[in-house]
């Protein structure tokens, strides 16, 4: 399995995909120039949740990028949260989850997107 990308790796990765310099994506994700900056040069900060949602709405990208982008920042994205807040079996679900091995979680994501492509 190979490394982890870095969270200014994969915004620099991102920037480069949607065609998009710094100082556009301050401009539409309303996050300071700055920040951006001082995120894809690794300066150790810890960055908001919010932040990072801004981001992600601000290149356009998909949710599995925005998902990306939040893992990498240690952030938790907000449907999770809420589920979380919503359902005890949510929390029993994700301890199973974080105890299977990449190959098994990826089993399960296909078994649960065949199960959703049967019930459209």
């Amino acid at each position: 399995m190979g490394q982890t990308a870095t969270f200014p790796e994969i915004l620099a990765r991102l920037l480069q995909k949607y065609h998009l310099s710094q100082r556009k994506l301050a401009e539409k994700s309303g996050v300071n120039y700055v920040t951006i900056n001082r995120l894809l040069n690794d300066y150790q900060f810890n960055t908001t949740k919010a932040t990072v949602e801004k981001l992600a709405n601000g290149l356009g990208c998909t949710l599995e990028e925005q998902d990306e982008l939040l893992s990498a920042a240690g952030k938790v994205p907000s449907e999770m949260e809420t589920k979380f807040g919503e359902s005890n079996t949510a929390g029993r679900l994700f301890r199973r989850i974080s105890k299977m091995d990449e190959n098994e979680m990826q089993e399960l994501l296909k078994t649960l997107e065949e199960q959703e492509k049967g019930e459209s």
